[in-house]
């Protein structure tokens, strides 16, 4: 998959943005089933830099770390 779209996983986990190569690349949003976000950038399928939370920010990610 390249481009935007949309991947909905049985579990009720989904990310709706930018993919390259199959992978998660590039603006995003990934909803956890438990309502947890992750918002921000993608970087060859990894959380790269953003922010995971659940009403507060649960942590932030930099560089992916």
């Amino acid at each position: 998959m390249n481009g935007q779209g949309t991947l909905t996983y049985p579990s009720g986990d989904k990310y709706i943005g930018e993919f390259k190569d199959g992978e998660y690349h590039g603006q995003g949003t990934f909803t956890f089933n438990d309502g947890a976000k992750y918002v921000e950038e993608f970087k060859d399928g990894i959380i790269w830099n953003g922010e995971v939370y659940n009403g507060n920010i649960k942590h932030k990610i930099v560089n992916g770390k």
